[in-house]
């Protein structure tokens, strides 16, 4: 067995929904940690992420398979809301090419349980780990000198920014619609709202600069001549 890493305090979250694999994952967590392990767990992704509104992770271990979410879009979506967390999928006898579209679409590592020991084990928390807190290599070329970026160039940045603020404030407000106020994910959502908000009203200010023009001025809102600016319509389907 290796030697277990200094003892630290870690938060760590098994998103599993059959007990005997939360046991095994249990005993190898524990064995690896020790007693600094503080750790939860959430039988779906739904769980898992109202989890993660009120709780820092460092650590997430989930199933591919999980009642509420099937194969790489449970990847996907956990590491876009948790996108510094290290994240391991697994499961219990995966295919080759599955792992590896898992660690594509953003896992940092994975795990087959069939034939996970100590060692693998071992191995698989601590590289997910490290790579959770490395930069991430980009690949293809590198981004454009800043002070090369053409005046024509601005006003298209700001306007496919524009769409990305207002689709996002688009689904928070969907989200909203359809959440209690009871329900812990409100609370993210509400956040997401606010931040959604904050940003409508800084890109609005950027599209008032000279060389940026009223083509691309955010959406809802009204410019200087007087002309509202369409928001898109997202569906709630």
């Amino acid at each position: 067995m290796p030697s277990s890493p200094a003892l630290r305090s870690i938060s760590v979250l098994v998103i599993e929904p059959e007990q005997s694999l939360v046991l095994k994952l249990q005993d190898l967590l524990t064995g690896h940690f020790q007693t600094a392990l503080n750790l939860a767990i959430a039988g779906s992704l739904r769980e898992g992420m109202t989890h993660l509104c009120t709780h820092p992770v460092a650590l997430i271990l989930m199933n591919l398979s999980i009642p509420d979410y099937k194969g790489l879009d449970v990847v996907r979506a956990v590491r876009l809301a948790v996108p510094e967390t290290a994240l391991i999928v697994y499961s219990a006898a995966p295919p080759v090419p599955l792992l590896l579209d898992a660690v594509r679409a953003g896992a940092h590592d994975v795990l087959s349980l069939t034939d996970t020991c100590a060692v693998t084990f071992h191995l698989a928390v601590e590289s997910a780990l490290i790579r959770a807190t490395q930069p991430r290599m980009q690949a293809g070329p590198s981004a454009p000198d800043q002070s090369r970026i053409g005046s024509s160039t601005i006003p298209a940045l700001v306007h496919d920014l524009n769409n990305t603020i207002m689709s996002i404030n688009g689904f928070a407000d969907l989200l909203l619609n359809r959440l209690s106020a009871e329900e812990p994910a409100r609370v993210c959502s509400e956040q997401i709202q606010r931040a959604g908000t904050r940003a409508a009203a800084l890109l609005k200010s950027l599209a008032l600069c000279p060389g940026v023009g009223p083509s691309v001025m955010p959406a809802g809102s009204t410019d200087s001549a007087g002309t509202t600016h369409p928001a898109p319509i997202l569906s709630s389907n």
